[in-house]
């Protein structure tokens, strides 16, 4: 039956946004050896202008939102293990039914202001202040953008609710309300009800949106590469400090486009595409 229904779905996808199952591995292996960064091809498609193409959010862009600092946070009442030792060895892809430990709003606070940036970091760089965070960005041009998810009322955060992450501003301002059911961002809910009943208990979900319309303008194609590899540290980074507040997480590749944006509000955007996710319980 599931194979069934996955074929009348298969053929309704519309073929200018999904690739055809005809792909093969060698197809894969010649764009791999097409796209990387060989010698010949360095200064003519990869090697990144001179323009330095630095941009960054500021107040004035959601000034009129609701959202709470994770910069001005109380962190002495939260029980957080500083060790990185402790944060490497412990740090562990938990199953998804095992995801369902709470979470206050003080933690998520300090998952954000320490995964992401506190507020403390910044250089200045002929004439332009840079704010750093405490994961790497190919030319600081950040292709990835936060959003949060929430399925569980923790303070200012509220179930079915979602949230962008403002990093250069340590914000996190609530989405407008958009109907959307919290499990069906997860491809593995739509083809197993055991799992789709097992996250509909999970607390949120922090996703990672690829966004290369800025920084295109200054790595050209390669700008793709250095987002997927800028996604990795920023779970990394999520990873290490959710298991040094004691709590569970589990990276997901499996968070579905379309249905995220939608949940996020970004429905309509052409530019952006989520890539990856940390659930989280």
């Amino acid at each position: 039956m599931l194979q069934i229904i996955g074929r009348r779905m298969w053929s309704k996808l519309n073929e200018n946004f999904y690739q055809s199952r005809t792909s093969s591995y060698e197809n894969l292996v010649k764009n791999n050896l097409r796209s990387s960064q060989n010698l010949a091809g360095w200064l003519q498609e990869f090697a990144p202008s001179e323009n330095f193409n630095l941009e960054f959010e500021n107040q004035n862009q959601i000034k009129n939102l609701k959202s709470i600092s994770f910069w001005n946070i109380e962190a002495n009442s939260i029980n957080y293990n500083d060790s990185l030792e402790y944060a490497l060895k412990h740090r562990e892809t938990t199953p998804v039914n095992q995801l369902h430990q709470g979470w206050s709003e003080a933690e998520i606070l300090m998952l954000m202001n320490k995964a992401i940036s506190d507020g403390s970091r910044g250089k200045d760089y002929q004439g332009v202040h840079i704010p750093l965070r405490n994961y790497p960005s190919g030319g600081a041009q950040f292709p990835i953008k936060l959003y949060m998810v929430s399925n569980t009322n923790a303070g200012f955060f509220k179930k079915n609710k979602s949230y962008e992450i403002h990093s250069d501003l340590g914000l996190i301002s609530r989405v407008e309300d958009v109907d959307f059911k919290f499990e069906e961002v997860f491809a593995i809910s739509h083809f197993n009800k055991k799992l789709y009943k097992q996250t509909s208990d999970v607390p949120f979900v922090v996703v990672m949106v690829m966004n290369l319309k800025h920084s295109f303008n200054k790595y050209s194609v390669y700008s793709q590469h250095l987002a997927m590899i800028e996604a990795g540290h920023i779970g990394q980074n999520l990873q290490l400090v959710s298991t040094a507040l004691g709590n569970s997480s589990m990276p997901n590749g499996g968070i579905l486009s379309d249905i995220t944006k939608e949940a996020i509000g970004l429905k309509n955007s052409i530019d952006d595409t989520v890539v990856y996710g940390v659930v989280f319980g």
